[in-house]
């Protein structure tokens, strides 16, 4: 039987909210996918009548997901670790990418100069010819 209440209430509320957003957002894209591509060519009535049977069902499905034991005490968990993670300023953020983006253009610069030594000894030694 379903029970229509929320699983703990006011527990993990930014992570189930995310979810559902979530899940909405991927029934309200399948639902446009349906009403065009799969009943396009019935009646609005027909069309209507499956399009909103359909997201009632799914919508009732989410309810069901996000409110199920397991599944909640998940996303609350989720929700108390997330707290706990020390995220960094947005100094170092920059100063981060801004290291990655050097070492990249100099090992690219290296792996360059490397390719035409290459090139260069190989057709010094008529390994391949130049063209």
């Amino acid at each position: 039987m379903i029970k229509f209440e929320i699983y703990k209430r006011g527990q993990g509320i930014y992570v189930r909210f995310g979810t559902v957003a979530g899940m909405t957002l991927v029934l309200l894209i399948g639902l446009n996918w349906l009403w065009t591509k799969i009943l396009n060519s019935f009646g609005i009535y027909l069309r209507s009548s499956v399009t909103l049977t359909v997201g009632a069902v799914a919508a009732l499905g989410i309810f069901v997901l996000v409110n199920s034991p397991k599944f909640a005490e998940f996303q609350i968990m989720t929700e108390s670790e997330m707290r706990k993670v020390t995220w960094p300023s947005r100094k170092a953020v920059t100063r981060s990418t801004q290291v990655i983006i050097f070492m990249t253009l100099l090992f690219s610069a290296i792996l360059f100069t490397v390719d035409v030594g290459f090139v260069w000894f190989f057709k010094l030694i008529g390994l391949i010819s130049g063209g």
